[in-house]
């Protein structure tokens, strides 16, 4: 199950790709609001 997380996240964020990638998941941690999440979304709605 696919998961975005916005909170602070102190381990390394990259070591989670390998076993995200296993498990055929998206898993964005550490993201942040704003600048961010809000990014993401504006790039998303950009690319439509």
């Amino acid at each position: 199950r696919d998961v975005v997380d916005i909170s602070f996240f102190e381990e390394d964020p990259f070591d989670l790709d390998a076993l995200a990638r296993e498990r055929g998941v998206t898993a964005v941690v550490d993201a942040g609001l704003a600048p961010g999440l809000s990014n993401l979304v504006a790039g998303h709605l950009l690319e439509e």
